[in-house]
């Protein structure tokens, strides 16, 4: 419901797609998020558009070690896959640039790789799961101005976006606005991340071509340091079928192990 997501809705109604409008109730914000749920149904109906409402229940299926944030992350991808038909269906999404810059400064403080730091990007792949992003070059005022267009003049709010404790949020109201300031605006960020795209592309293709090769100890052992965590996604996505990008724990206990292997036989 909110204007992002209000905008992809219309700009697949203007072409005359047909498509089903996904709300998640993530079990987070009371009676808002109902107020939200509401909302979005009766916009559909007005419209003609198939509408799904899907409980999340985040707090009660998270599981240890995990933030709100990455349990509802995990959880939507859950539903996904079921909703998507194992994959068969496509899956559009309506992350916009803003989002990206946002995730960009986020993943960079935690100590992401090329590939976490533009992990929005157009069409992403993860399992059977196709996820399309066609907003990414759309900053969300011009998002606003679009639903505007098209005679919608409101949309749903979520006041805890305004709460700077969050990281997102602190990142999205102080730190980039901050910037914005200092250095006149956004546009190196923007080419930075253009850049990380393409080198996070190159790197995965190569991760692709070197799954095939690893078959011996000797075979992890020879990879790069930026291909093996890539590799890895991979090989656990082939073997188990788990999708998402590992944990730096689990890569540097592979590194280790891979290490101290190399040691031994010295």
């Amino acid at each position: 419901g909110g204007a992002d997501s209000t905008a992809l809705l219309l700009a697949l109604l203007a072409v005359g797609q047909p498509c089903r409008a996904v709300h998640f109730q993530h079990g987070l914000r009371g009676e808002a998020a109902l107020a939200d749920e509401q909302w979005c149904r009766e916009f559909c109906c007005q419209r003609g558009t198939a509408f799904q409402s899907l409980p999340l229940q985040v707090p009660e299926r998270r599981q240890a070690g995990e933030s709100i944030e990455e349990a509802a992350r995990r959880l939507r991808l859950e539903a996904w896959r079921d909703l998507s038909a194992a994959g068969r269906l496509p899956v559009l999404l309506a992350h916009h640039l803003d989002d990206c810059l946002e995730d960009l400064l986020l993943k960079l403080a935690r100590g992401g790789n090329a590939s976490g730091l533009c992990g929005l990007r157009e069409y992403r792949r993860m399992g059977p799961l196709r996820l399309y992003r066609p907003l990414l070059s759309w900053r969300k005022a011009a998002l606003e101005e679009y639903v505007r267009s098209c005679g919608v003049a409101e949309w749903r709010l979520d006041a805890t976006n305004q709460d700077n404790s969050c990281r997102r949020n602190a990142v999205r109201n102080i730190i980039l606005p901050q910037f914005r300031q200092a250095f006149a605006g956004d546009a190196g960020v923007q080419q930075a991340l253009l850049a990380l795209r393409q080198d996070a592309d190159y790197l995965e293709a190569q991760a692709a071509t070197a799954l095939c090769e690893v078959s011996s100890l000797e075979s992890w052992q020879r990879l790069h340091p930026a291909l093996l965590p890539r590799v890895l996604r991979l090989w656990l996505e082939r073997e188990f079928g788990q999708s998402g990008a590992p944990s730096g724990k689990l890569v540097r206990r592979l590194q280790g192990s891979l290490q101290n292997f190399r040691d031994r036989s010295v």
